[in-house]
């Protein structure tokens, strides 16, 4: 299901742009997606929107970044959760934590 470079269109008609690790694109079924995957597919919409990226720095706290972030998500049919990002805020705080101690 590679499409080469080229921009791909989901089941939803809205066209999307997802990095697999292999220089390549491929075509989401977002019908499918757990949030694990929602979230991880926003992620690297973010990581190449650098406009994108700029929006969710300028959140003045994490409600609001939180709130943001679910809004965007949503736009490019990604379903995101208050919990689900909360969630893995935390385990990447965790994460950093535990590497530093």
């Amino acid at each position: 299901m590679y499409n080469r470079g080229r921009s791909c269109t989901t089941p939803l008609r809205q066209p999307c742009n997802v990095w697999n690790g292999d220089s390549e694109l491929f075509e989401t079924d977002l019908e499918s997606l757990t949030q694990a995957q929602h979230l991880e597919r926003f992620g690297e919409l973010v990581l190449a929107d650098s406009a994108l990226h700029e929006q969710l720095r300028a959140t003045p706290n994490e409600a609001a970044f939180i709130e943001l972030a679910i809004r965007l998500a949503a736009e490019r049919g990604c379903e995101l959760t208050a919990l689900g990002l909360q969630t893995a805020i935390n385990q990447k705080r965790r994460a950093l934590l535990e590497r530093w101690l």
